[in-house]
């Protein structure tokens, strides 16, 4: 198994445990982090490349992506080969675990259980998409 995978896994068990702890913002964080670093395991392997080499393809003059950038761009063009019509849905629920992990990472909102429970279904439901369309 990739080491990705690996902690992608130990992300997913990190929320899990913060959420039990009561410990709300830090585990939308692991619940994001659980999904990215899946995604990003699918985009490398399919893609057969390392992030240096899609961050470089994607790189526009002096303009050059974040890694979170760089993944999403490949897994939208990677999912828009496989179900397009799912694709749009699947951007718009992805933006939303972002939104919720940049608000548990960096705004002042109180988050709940409910949040916490829910970012962690919404990475589950990604990954889960993105291991049957890989």
């Amino acid at each position: 198994m990739s080491e990705l995978l690996n902690r992608s896994r130990s992300n997913k068990t990190a929320a899990g445990l913060l959420i039990a702890s009561k410990e709300y913002a830090p585990s939308i964080h692991c619940s994001y982090y659980s999904f990215l670093q899946t995604a990003q395991h699918i985009v490398l392997v399919t893609q057969d490349k390392t992030m240096i080499d899609l961050i470089r393809e994607q790189t526009v003059g002096k303009n050059r992506p974040t890694s979170h950038v760089a993944i999403k761009n490949a897994l939208v063009s990677l999912i828009r080969r496989k179900d397009r019509l799912g694709m749009p849905q699947f951007v718009k629920e992805f933006e939303i675990l972002k939104q919720q992990r940049q608000s548990s990472d960096y705004g002042l909102e109180i988050i709940t259980e409910d949040d916490a429970v829910n970012a962690q279904r919404k990475s589950d439901d990604l990954k889960s998409k993105l291991l049957k369309w890989k």
